[in-house]
Formats: structure tokens, C-alpha cells, sequence
């Protein structure tokens, strides 16, 4: 009786321990395991995954650790936590389609950058996707609106960079000319208003965009020295670039360079009036004049003082200075055409209105002699004075006259050896001579 009592309890602890162990090994596992796939059913996935993590090797806790968390990450995408989901995408390497699920988050975050104005970080990240999805459309689309918000911010240069790298886009290619275009036009107002220094800068910013008009305006600056100092070689580069796209201002700038060989050139009369007769076909004026005075000089052609005349009649009706003076020169003495001085006096007059220090001499003398105008001393020193006050040594010369015999202003030896002196140094034979006479 005693052994079946004894037998008894032992199969009950051995039971008992059997229920134990049973409990321990297989139910408690399993009961954690159903908790978690439970709570990644009810979208507690953090918990769900930390549950999967304790149960370590059991059964496929591995697998379904990597379930939830590509769930969760799904979730987070769906969310707008892309930084989160891009985290488990990453740590789930080639689980199920991770990897494209990497490509569209990203997408998905630049596209929320890109609502969100915040252009550089969305540009970035499409342009890193390359072509997935319109992601090439989508960098290009940002850049347009990115070169549009640097034009307003007056980022001129960055804006044409953008739209001639995206052009034919939209509108890209007219707005970088605009863009050229506009960088011209300040140029040329400030070198209106005589700003040159911002002059050069507005001309060189739209020449290195290839604008042939600026680069023939760079080339006429240092050409002639406005507003910078002399340079026959970047005058000669500007002039190259622009008449190779056929400007004609700069064929006529570099044939003037060929005809006395500056810049590095050789001396070329036939280049030179080669260039220049394409610039005055086109109907520049300076090209016209160049070209007059191959005839009036006979360079490159047989002297011809009619030709000449024909052709500083074109120039002159083109409004050049140099052309309107010489003509005038050419009436006053007769050449190539009848003596007249009062065509002569509307010409220089004409060309002395544009600063032509040659011309403003010219009326001073006209005035002073009255030739083709009634004699007007006042008038003839005002227009001495201004040609004068250029350093043009036969205005000095002739103003100093005036000074010396009181016409027309007050009479003023000191100053009109002053004057005479400026000439002299300029090598004017008669204020050398009025000097010896006045020193005597």
C-alpha cells in the first residue's frame, strides 16, 4: 500500500514537472509568440518586434521580426516618417522589395520637399534617383523654378548657367537670353551715364556668355580707351569673338587694328579693308568711315576722293562723329567736292555735338572768320573752349589767340600762354612760335 502511495506522488511530480516544463517550453512560447503577432495585428509594431526580439530562436521569430518591421516601416512611409522607414528599409538588406521600397521613400520625401519649397533638399534627392520614376523630369522642373528665384535675387549669372543647361525646357533658352540681354543694356546705360567701371563689369558678365554686342562694346573700350586703359590685345580678343558671329561693329573695330597692326597683328591693308567693307554692308557706320578712308588714303584700294565722299556721306547719315567731321573737312577744302561752307558747318556742327574735339575746333573757327555762319567771337570761344578742354593741342592753340587778342573774352596774356604752352607740347608749330613771340 505504501509503494502505491509512493509511486503515486511520484507521478505526480513528475507530472507536475512534466506540466511545468510543457508550460515553460511550449505554451508560454507560444502564447508570447500569438501576443506578438497580435500586437503587430493591432499596429503596435515597436512592441511586436521587441516581443519577437525576447523570444530569440523560437520557431520563425527571426522572420516574422523581419515582417513586422518591414510592416512598420510601410506604415512610417504612409505617415510621412521617411527618415524612420528609410532606417528599417536599410536594415531589412534584400528582404522582400526593401530595396525599391529605399528608392520610393526617398521619393516620396523629395516630393514632400518639393511641396514644401524646399527645393535644394528635394533636388538633391531626385537627382541622386536618378531615373527612377519622372525623377529626371522632376530635377529639371525645380531647377527652372530654382533659376527663377536666383533671377530675382538678381543671381543673374547662376540663372543663365541653369536655364542654358536645361534648355530647350519651357522657356529656358529665351530667358537666358533675356538674361544676356538685360546684362547688355545696364552695361551700355552705365556706360552711358559714364559709370565704367560697372559698365565693364555688366559688358564682361554678358560677353562671356558669347553676346556679340558687349564683346564688340569690350573691344571698342579698350580699343579707345573708355573708361579703361589701352589695350590693343584685349581689344583685338573682344573684336575676334564678336566678329566671328559676324557683328559688324567689331569688323570694323579689328580691320582698324589690321590697318595699323595693333594687338599682336601684323600689318594687313587688304584684311583691313576686307573686314571693313563687311561691317559697312551691314551699314555700320564705323565700317563706313573706315572704309572712306581707304578710298580718301588709297589703302587697299585705288585713291578714289569721290568713293570717299560716297562713303562718309553713309557714315555721317549714321550719325559717326569722325565720318560728320572729316566730311566737313572735305567741304571746306574742296576735296572730291564743290567748296561749301555751309554744308561743312552743318556737319561739324553735327559731329561737334558728339565731343568730336576736331570738330568743335573746326566751329570755333568757323565762328571766329565767319565762314558759313555769321562772325561770332563768344561763339567761337565756346566751341574752342571745348575742344580745349579735351587737350586737342589746335583748339588750346586757337583759344589762346583768343585770350591774346581779347576776342570774344576778356584778354588774358597768363592765360594765354598757359594755353599755348599746352599746345606746344603737343607739337603745334604755331603756339610754339606765338610763345617766342610773347616771351620776347
Amino acid at each position: 500500500m505504501k509503494s502505491k502511495k509512493v509511486l503515486f506522488i511520484i507521478g505526480a511530480v513528475v507530472l507536475a514537472a512534466a506540466l511545468a516544463v510543457l508550460t515553460i517550453l511550449v505554451i508560454i512560447p507560444t502564447i508570447k509568440y500569438n501576443n506578438a503577432l497580435k500586437l503587430r495585428e493591432q499596429g503596435a509594431y515597436t512592441e511586436s518586434i521587441t516581443a519577437f526580439q525576447e523570444m530569440g530562436d523560437y520557431k520563425d521569430c527571426v522572420e516574422q521580426i523581419k515582417a513586422t518591421e518591414y510592416a512598420y516601416a510601410n506604415v512610417l512611409v504612409a505617415d510621412g516618417h521617411f527618415d524612420d522607414a528609410l532606417m528599417l528599409f536599410t536594415s531589412l538588406g534584400d528582404y522582400e522589395d526593401s530595396k525599391d521600397m529605399i528608392k520610393e521613400t526617398k521619393y516620396l520625401k523629395a516630393c514632400m520637399y518639393e511641396e514644401d519649397e524646399a527645393y535644394e533638399d528635394a533636388l538633391n534627392i531626385f537627382i541622386e534617383l536618378e531615373n527612377y520614376k519622372d525623377c529626371t523630369d522632376r530635377v529639371t522642373a525645380i531647377r527652372y523654378i530654382m533659376a527663377k528665384k536666383l533671377y530675382d535675387d538678381e543671381a543673374y549669372d547662376e540663372a543663365y548657367a541653369i536655364y542654358m543647361d536645361i534648355s530647350p525646357y519651357k522657356k529656358s533658352e529665351e530667358l537666358a537670353q533675356e538674361i544676356v540681354e538685360y546684362q547688355y543694356e545696364k552695361g551700355m546705360k552705365c556706360h552711358g551715364e559714364k559709370d565704367y567701371e560697372n559698365a565693364l563689369t555688366w559688358l564682361e558678365a554678358a560677353a562671356d556668355k558669347g553676346y556679340a554686342p558687349a564683346q564688340a562694346e569690350l573691344g571698342l573700350m579698350y580699343d579707345k580707351a573708355i573708361g579703361v586703359e589701352q589695350d590693343y590685345n584685349l581689344a583685338r580678343k573682344w573684336y575676334e569673338l564678336a566678329a566671328e558671329q559676324g557683328n559688324a561693329g567689331a569688323q570694323a573695330g579689328l580691320g582698324y587694328l589690321y590697318c595699323y597692326g595693333y594687338g599682336g597683328l601684323e600689318e594687313n591693308i587688304d584684311e583691313s579693308y576686307r573686314l571693313n567693307k563687311l561691317s559697312a554692308d551691314q551699314g555700320n557706320a564705323r565700317g563706313e568711315f573706315n572704309i572712306a578712308c581707304c578710298y580718301y588714303n588709297g589703302q587697299g584700294v585705288e585713291k578714289n576722293e569721290s568713293e570717299a565722299r560716297f562713303w562718309l556721306r553713309k557714315a555721317s547719315e549714321n550719325g559717326d562723329a569722325s565720318a560728320q567731321y572729316m566730311l566737313a573737312r572735305m567741304y571746306i577744302l574742296g576735296e572730291g567736292v564743290s567748296q561749301d561752307f555751309t554744308d561743312a558747318y552743318y556737319w561739324a556742327k553735327l559731329s561737334a555735338e558728339q565731343e568730336n574735339a576736331d570738330a568743335q575746333n573746326m566751329l570755333g573757327i568757323m565762328h571766329r572768320y565767319g565762314y558759313g555762319v555769321d562772325r561770332d567771337y563768344e561763339k567761337a570761344v565756346y566751341w574752342m573752349k571745348l575742344s580745349a578742354d579735351q587737350g586737342e593741342g589746335y583748339g588750346q592753340c586757337n583759344l589762346a589767340a583768343m585770350y591774346e587778342k581779347g576776342l570774344g573774352v576778356e584778354k588774358n596774356l597768363d592765360e594765354a600762354i598757359r594755353l599755348y604752352t599746352l599746345a606746344a607740347e603737343q607739337d603745334v608749330e604755331e603756339a610754339i612760335s606765338s610763345l617766342r613771340r610773347l616771351k620776347k
